[in-house]
């Protein structure tokens, strides 16, 4: 429980083992491959070297992370947890850049292409569509049951859900001078 293995694909031999001693929720790589972070219920994201398997700094949150995503230019990473908190991230230092506060669990969370926008869901089936740089709502909508998953369009116009209620929402992101 709580063990990523990653793997080299040519040979097929296990390159590291990575433990947070509990539940692996989620996990990315940087942008150049060379880090990993994980999401864990155990409160934390861990950010992983790949070139030695050891954890280069540990994201702490109050309750279980269920979601990561690292920004395109893999210096920030955006986590979503079990406090009520989606939290973007200094991927150098392990600084907080911003903390987006909800009324529920976050149960996913992604970035933009950007990295201009963050979009939410939670647990009481809320969507939010956040500006990164000062966590000003641009967006929110509802389900009626927890939210699975959330994107962004390949374009950036558009943002979609999906929720255990059995359905998906689409969304046009507003353009600035718009309601």
């Amino acid at each position: 429980m709580g063990v990523d293995r990653v793997w080299n694909t040519t040979t097929g031999n296990m390159r590291h083992k990575i433990s947070h001693g509990n539940i692996i929720w989620d996990a990315a790589f940087t942008p150049d491959g060379k880090q990993l972070v994980t999401a864990s219920e155990d409160g934390t994201a861990g950010l992983w070297d790949m070139a030695t398997g050891q954890k280069v700094r540990s994201l702490q949150h109050s309750k279980g992370v269920y979601s990561v995503e690292i920004a395109t230019d893999g210096e920030t990473v955006l986590t979503g947890a079990g406090s009520g908190k989606a939290v973007l991230w200094d991927t150098a230092t392990g600084d907080k850049r911003r903390e987006l506060d909800h009324a529920s669990d976050v149960t996913c969370a992604v970035l933009s292409a950007r990295g201009d926008m963050a979009l939410t869901g939670t647990r009481d089936g809320t969507v939010t569509l956040w500006r990164a740089s000062s966590g000003e709502k641009l967006l929110e909508h509802k389900h009626e049951g927890l939210v699975w998953d959330v994107a962004f369009s390949p374009d950036g116009t558009r943002v979609a859900s999906a929720s255990r209620d059995n359905t998906a929402q689409l969304s046009r992101v507003p353009t600035a001078g718009s309601d």
